[in-house]
């Protein structure tokens, strides 16, 4: 299996140090650097655990060293012991736990829902954001610990439970069934203008593949979709399988997807696609950003070689590492990476250097003297390094949000929209779900009400320099000025809320359609007003004007 996953727990001392002696035994050879390493390593325990003023817990410096070699190679490799093989089994299904489909905080002692997801049975019994989960079984939840409570609400999938339900002023009694709650990797799927779909693609975990295709032939028999934008954007990467299987819905069997080139000869071989495409001619864009990294670089790599869409946004994460199983004794294992991969032209996107680290021991980015030109397969030109750089780069401009953020966190945001789902049976749909001048006006209202709990930026910075005055003892010389003061800038809070109202706006309206819509809603909310979806849409929207960019 390849992937880009982190799990650290201990284990016994006894199988960690046969593990160390054994692998450094296979490593030394006939290297005398390696066996004068091991030498040394031993010595060093030795000391440590015979010398240090009180016992030390072995297990604990035996699993240090291990993390801590690894971790001096690159941020990608790890050591995974045999009692954690199940979970990572799991992580690569995506499988989360066993539960609900739900978010939970703890606030004011009560067990409070943040967000559902759509199709678990949370969602399917009608549990909404803002419930408040009062009983399990009638065990009352209520002042438990944050963690005891969770491990209360999850368990195993198949379970029934009876949980009691606190709705603004209503009590209710749902009995809910635990699920096998998955990572999905779709997100959102929508059919935009002009009959272009639209798939919001998040990972490549065990299935993912097949997920997008399915959504892919769904767009395309039922909707009828002429065009398709996948957006790729924070994509978090995963197996390299996945990859490889999702390039194939789009392109041809027996193409190569990525090549990997290794020290050893095992690792050196090309990965092709192994199905009939789905779909070789549908016009194609993927969205891309610097969040998009590892497999979801891949994929675009493969998509932009082969001239098969168009790439819109910002250049990608820039890894071009893979990571692959090494098996140990007694079922262990350590990931490392074992291989560079290259794209169908030829070209290895890797940014940072892990070997030749600077005076601070971070990685060094490679050197421009590396960067070289390369060919898709109509002959435009691409180049290597420091990720996938899009065919068309889209400039965002980054609006100061502070202030929204303030909100956000007040959960004033979240709050008002609990309000309204609770007092609207529905809405018109997501896609131009928008506030009223009344919505706008009732908001304005229940911050009043609430006392608006929230501060701005400027009731830090005054708050933070009376509490600098006291402890140098001159709160006194302020004191009388900080009503008058505090005052004026509670006036400036409120004001704020007018010169803000757009940008609340749009986020309310977010937050109201995850109610109704799920996270699917959120997204679908935003669509139509994102930079990238305006640049995608209009070359979709031009048939001559997609062509022209996919020629050299």
């Amino acid at each position: 299996m390849l992937f880009f996953y982190t799990m650290k727990k201990l284990f016994p001392f006894s199988v960690l140090f046969f593990i160390v002696l054994f692998s450094c035994a296979l490593l030394a050879g006939d290297n005398p650097e390696v066996e004068r390493g091991l030498e040394n390593f031993n010595a060093f325990f030795r000391e440590v655990n015979d010398g240090y003023v009180d016992k030390p817990d072995a297990e604990v410096i035996m699993r240090a060293s291990i993390d801590a070699a690894l971790r001096a190679i690159d941020p990608y490799s790890y050591y995974i012991s045999a009692k954690e093989q199940a979970d990572k089994q799991k992580a690569w299904k995506g499988i989360l736990y066993g539960g609900f489909g739900v978010n939970i905080v703890q606030r004011d002692s009560e067990i409070t829902v943040t967000d559902v997801s759509a199709g678990y049975p949370a969602a399917l019994s009608d549990i909404r954001h803002g419930d408040k989960i009062l009983a399990i079984n009638n065990f009352q939840l209520r002042g438990l610990p944050f963690d005891s409570a969770l491990k209360k609400l999850r368990g195993e999938p198949g379970s029934a439970v009876t949980l009691t339900i606190k709705r603004q002023n209503r009590i209710l009694e749902k009995t809910v069934t635990r699920a096998e709650i998955r990572n999905k990797a779709v997100q959102c799927t929508s059919v935009l203008d002009n009959k272009t779909g639209y798939i919001c693609f998040t990972h490549f975990l065990d299935g993912s593949a097949d997920e997008l295709r399915k959504s892919v032939y769904q767009l395309k028999e039922k909707e009828g979709i002429t065009s398709l934008v996948i957006d790729l954007r924070g994509n978090s990467g995963g197996l390299v399988v996945e990859a490889v299987k999702a390039a194939n819905i789009f392109l041809p069997k027996n193409v190569n997807i990525v090549t990997f080139q290794g020290r050893q000869a095992v690792w050196n071989y090309d990965n092709l696609t192994f199905n009939e495409a789905l779909d070789t001619i549908l016009p194609l864009v993927l969205l891309t950003d610097n969040n998009s990294i590892s497999a979801a670089e891949l994929f675009a790599g493969a998509i932009q070689d082969y001239d098969r869409g168009l790439i819109v946004g910002r250049k990608t994460f820039g890894k071009g590492l893979v990571q692959g199983t090494h098996n140990l004794p007694y079922g262990n294992s350590v990931y490392i990476t074992s291989a560079r991969y290259y794209t169908p032209s030829g070209r290895c996107i890797q940014e940072l250097d892990y070997i030749h680290k600077d005076a601070t021991g971070k990685a060094t980015k490679a050197p421009d003297s590396l960067r070289q030109m390369f060919h898709t397969a109509a002959g435009r030109i691409v180049y290597n390094i420091g990720g996938i750089a899009p065919d068309i780069q889209v400039e965002l401009d980054k609006p100061n949000t502070a202030f929204v953020d303030k909100l956000r966190k007040a959960d004033v945001l979240g709050d008002f929209a609990n309000t309204y789902r609770n007092a609207h049976e529905s809405i018109s749909g997501a896609t131009h779900f928008q506030l009223t001048s009344e919505d706008f006006a009732d908001f304005k209202l229940a911050l009043k009400k609430s006392g608006y709990p929230f501060k701005t930026e400027t009731e830090d910075a005054l708050d933070a320099l009376i509490t600098q005055a006291t402890k140098a003892q001159l709160g006194s010389l302020i004191n009388a000025e900080q009503k008058k003061l505090k005052r004026k800038l509670l006036e400036d809070r409120i004001a704020e809320i007018d010169v803000h109202r757009a940008m609340i706006c749009s986020e309310l309206a977010k937050e109201i359609c995850a109610r109704y819509y799920f996270n699917e809603g959120r997204i679908e909310n935003t669509l139509y007003a994102d930079a990238d979806m305006k640049v995608a849409l209009e070359l979709l929207k031009n048939p001559a004007e997609y062509s022209r960019h996919l020629r050299p």
